[in-house]
């Protein structure tokens, strides 16, 4: 599948996602995306990238939450505990995900955050 692409004149990041169905059924290529795959990110950080599902009210879905984690000490920068969420996206609104990890000891209260910033859980 790289040769191919390739072959197209692409070069750059390429994620394959797969899928093991509740029957256990497996689907080798589920998609092909031109991006960091999360793992390679997680890899990175050094940290476990988790996913949550969002309600997205708003188009600054991510700036907000940035903020958010700002305000409440929550952003891991600097060293800081807390939680960086490298990637988020909307799926078909009004939801969404995004992956975030944490760092430290402390469990981030990530939903009471959605929450406080009006970026509410999908339920």
């Amino acid at each position: 599948m790289a040769a191919t692409v390739a072959a197209q004149g692409y070069f750059g990041p390429l994620s394959v996602d797969s899928m093991l169905t509740t029957s256990g059924d497996l689907v080798p290529v589920l998609e092909v995306n031109a991006r960091v795959p999360p793992g390679l990110i997680a890899l990175t950080l050094g940290a476990p990238l988790r996913m949550a599902f969002v309600r997205v009210r708003h188009d600054d879905f991510f700036e907000r939450l940035v903020n958010a984690l700002a305000e409440e000490k929550q952003l891991a920068v600097d060293g800081r505990p807390g939680i960086l969420p490298p990637a988020a996206s909307t799926l078909v609104p009004p939801r969404g995900w995004l992956f975030y990890a944490v760092f430290g000891q402390v469990e981030p209260q990530l939903p009471d955050i959605l929450v406080n910033a009006d970026l509410l859980p999908v339920n």
